[in-house]
């Protein structure tokens, strides 16, 4: 079986996961689900045409990272690490829960998950879109530019953050409340919609753009 940390790169160019999911270096198959850790990295770009189905996942790319998927099934992975160098933008979508691990992009991380999004390190990334089903909990320390979240079932979306400023793009849950708490200004360029509260916390000037 394949255990401990099971590594594939790319350094010369991108990375898809069909390709690796079909056979090791010894010309054999490589299952669908490790027993332990695996580690993407490409200078470009990393895709995937089959699904993935490890725990954790990490990717480290210097271009895009599209992971949201394959057949109509989100990726059975229940956390993630995201390193970005360069100028790509991250998608990834989880088939349940979703643990974020640790994130640092310059760009776009986009992270859906079929459950709750939590986060167990710190994420730093030019800007940050979650969608989730059960909620949105991101409290740990984070220092993003701008936020934009969804929320369709259950749970509430709370994200702390320190950034200055940091731009609310667009937020809507449509099962709970929302709060924000940013160590900086915050401008608000988008609508804010929950079925509860709406509490966005500045420790400095907020501004709004919006009326929606």
């Amino acid at each position: 079986g394949y255990g401990g940390v099971v590594a594939f790169a790319a350094p010369d160019g991108s990375l898809d996961w069909s390709v690796l999911a079909m056979v090791d270096g010894r010309g054999e198959p490589i299952p669908s689900v490790f027993g332990g850790s695996l580690n993407l990295s490409a200078r470009d770009a990393i895709t995937q045409s089959a699904l993935i189905e490890v725990e954790p996942l990490t990717t480290s790319s210097g271009g895009v990272t599209d992971l949201t998927g394959y057949g109509g099934s989100a990726n059975v992975v229940n956390t993630y690490n995201v390193n970005n160098s360069a100028t790509g933008q991250t998608s990834f979508n989880a088939a349940g829960d979703l643990v974020v691990g640790t994130i640092n992009s310059v760009q776009l991380v986009a992270l859906g998950a079929a459950g709750a999004i939590t986060q167990s390190g710190t994420i730093t990334a030019g800007s940050l879109h979650t969608d989730s089903v059960s909620g949105t909990t991101l409290t740990g320390n984070n220092s993003v530019n701008s936020f934009s979240a969804d929320n369709s079932d259950s749970g509430n979306i709370t994200f702390n953050n320190a950034a200055v400023p940091l731009t609310i793009v667009a937020i809507n849950n449509a099962a709970g409340n929302v709060a924000i708490d940013n160590t900086g200004a915050v401008v608000i360029s988008g609508a804010l919609t929950a079925t509860g509260t709406v509490d966005v916390t500045a420790h400095s000037p907020l501004t709004v753009t919006s009326t929606g």
